[in-house]
């Protein structure tokens, strides 16, 4: 099993825990691509993905995003994005709250900034709106949201386009 599964399924003192409920349970990212990185679990183990959401579930996702939301707030000015990734690596569905400085200390492909400045990732309240309008989540096709993944490398900030990541890491710090 995955290992946000395995979480989802029994988060009792695991190191990467922050807290829980019945419902979900918030997470420090361990592979952080912001300076602030948390996910934000679902826990029904019929939830892998976004993909999965049905009008049913709005109530959970509004209590997600009010989650993520708290601990926004506890970094006054600093910006951060709360969504889902179009096309995630992790099986059991999950919310990333990050910190829009990008600069954690596993930010070291491309293929990891651009799932977090491109459309690959898909802001939390595009979701719900989505969800509570049609009754589900589309989806982009996997040959789309890898197009977006292998993007060129630009600026989430001024659009300017970097040739490797130290050139674009420079740039933000």
């Amino acid at each position: 099993a995955d290992a946000l599964m395995q979480l989802a399924r029994d988060p009792e003192g695991k190191e990467q825990v922050v807290a829980y409920d019945s419902e979900m349970l918030l997470l420090q990212d361990k592979y952080p691509k912001g300076r602030y990185h948390w996910l934000v679990v679902a826990r029904d183990p019929e939830l892998e993905s976004a993909a999965c959401l049905r009008l049913e579930h709005a109530p959970l996702i509004e209590r997600m995003i009010a989650k993520a939301r708290e601990l926004t707030r506890e970094h006054p000015g600093l910006p951060f994005r709360i969504g889902f990734h179009a096309s995630p690596s992790l099986q059991q569905m999950h919310m990333h709250v990050i910190s829009q400085d990008l600069l954690g200390s596993n930010m070291k492909h491309k293929k990891h900034w651009n799932s977090f400045i491109s459309p690959f990732f898909q802001d939390a309240e595009s979701i719900l709106a989505q969800l509570c309008s049609e009754g589900q989540v589309t989806v982009a096709d996997y040959a789309v949201a890898e197009g977006w993944l292998k993007a060129d490398l630009r600026c989430h900030r001024c659009e300017g386009n970097f040739k490797n990541m130290p050139t674009l890491k420079a740039h933000v710090t």
